[in-house]
């Protein structure tokens, strides 16, 4: 079906790489003081390196999982493929 296609020009296509690539191995929004000690020091003032590697090696709880989780999914649906993908499915559905 034609409507599931997205097409974009050549200087879109590119942002859009370079956007995902960038993305790659990334902790979603809210939650990028846990990729480095740089941005972890920066939310705790006062954090030494230790209290990150502590914080960092000690089991993630589910409550702080399912938070990582959806937030990852709401930035996820606003791209546009998640939204040509929702998109797609409602019409499926709908036929």
């Amino acid at each position: 079906m034609a409507s599931d296609v997205m097409l974009l020009d050549q200087e879109n296509h590119e942002k859009k790489s370079m956007h995902d690539l960038e993305a790659i191995g990334r902790y979603p929004h809210g939650f990028r003081h846990y990729e480095n000690f740089a941005n972890y020091s920066q939310m705790k003032r006062d954090a030494t390196i230790q209290e990150y590697m502590e914080e960092m090696n000690r089991p993630c709880e589910f409550h702080e999982y399912m938070t990582i989780m959806r937030q990852h999914m709401i930035e996820e649906s606003q791209t546009p493929e998640g939204k040509q993908e929702f998109k797609s499915e409602v019409i499926r559905e709908l036929n």
